[in-house]
């Protein structure tokens, strides 16, 4: 199994969790943690759109996927599966980023 782990927009918070995370899920498979770009550049905010793209051309052509996903991380995953740039054969979503979206101009209902 190809697991992508897609922590929450916050690097100070969800960087330590998510590698907690992918200790716990080290026997899953071959992992993969999208590291967003904006925490490379410290910026506040993750730019969805480009996390999207660099999930799907990560997980282009991989077979038997599965995403593990926290808050932006959710974002990231239903955008990119919305636009079949992944196709996961499982999902785990923890804590959906509802005040997050709308707050970024994010309407979830679509």
């Amino acid at each position: 199994m190809n697991l992508f782990l897609l922590p929450g927009n916050s690097k100070a918070s969800n960087e330590p969790w998510i590698k907690e995370v992918a200790k716990t899920l080290a026997t899953v498979g071959k992992q993969y943690l999208l590291v967003y770009d904006h925490w490379k550049t410290g910026d506040m905010l993750m730019d969805i759109e480009n996390e999207v793209d660099r999930l799907g051309a990560a997980a282009h052509a991989m077979e038997d996927v599965a995403i593990f996903a926290k808050s932006a991380g959710c974002l990231v995953a239903l955008r990119a599966i919305n636009e079949s740039r992944v196709q996961p054969r499982v999902c785990v979503f923890v804590g959906f980023p509802g005040h997050f979206a709308k707050d970024i101009g994010i309407d979830v209902k679509e």
